[in-house]
């Protein structure tokens, strides 16, 4: 079973709602700042184009609607620009959990070693919708230092969450987690144990 990520199937939905409430409101700059003021993210995709980082940081960190945030934090994930890091890891507390829950997807297009530490801190927020998304990101990252909080997040309480925690352990590959992964075998939710397995097959390299 592929994995949950479940910021994408949101944000397409919202972009929808978010063009009807438009007023098509211009991009405006003062000075060298960049300044983006409307709800049409499609404006604020063609200034990235054109801008680069700086206005999508801008728009990520000054705007007041939250679905600009997080179709900012989406396109950073995108722009492949190092400098976009530090922002999008600023991004994992803002109050919308969408634009948490992109940041950290985000993040996994990043190599930066202080994005893994910080995402297993996201493991533990309080919204299972970012808490799921965090879990697909660390699996993307392929990172080893995110084992154990991710064997941790075998026990959440949200089926989405522990699905993705079992698919991302299978991508690290990691032995340590053949163990707790044969126990989510067991799981109540079929997700959870077809991930399992999978995971434990990529692994193991053999069948359970």
């Amino acid at each position: 079973m592929k994995p949950l990520k479940l910021a994408t199937a949101f944000l397409g939905l919202l972009f929808v709602f978010s063009l009807a409430l438009s007023h098509d409101a211009p991009a405006r700059e003062t000075a060298n700042t960049a300044v983006y003021i409307s709800y049409d993210t499609q404006s604020l995709e063609e200034l990235s184009n054109v801008k680069g980082t700086e206005p999508l940081v801008e728009a990520l960190e000054k705007s007041q609607d939250d679905f600009v945030r997080a179709h900012a934090a989406q396109l950073l994930g995108e722009c492949g620009d190092p400098l976009a890091v530090d922002p999008l890891i600023s991004a994992l507390d803002d109050k919308s959990l969408y634009v948490r829950a992109y940041a950290a997807c985000s993040l996994a297009e990043y190599s930066d070693p202080k994005i893994v530490g910080r995402l297993a801190e996201t493991l533990k927020d309080a919204e299972p919708f970012v808490r799921a998304n965090t879990a697909w990101a660390l699996g993307r990252l392929k990172d080893p230092r995110a084992v154990q909080p991710l064997i941790g997040a075998l026990s959440d309480e949200t089926p989405e969450v522990r699905a993705n925690a079992a698919w991302a352990l299978g991508e690290i590959g990691e032995r340590a987690a053949v163990e707790r992964l044969k126990g989510a075998l067991d799981d109540e939710d079929a997700s959870v144990r077809e991930n399992s397995e999978q995971a434990l097959k990529k692994i193991m390299g053999e069948p359970i």
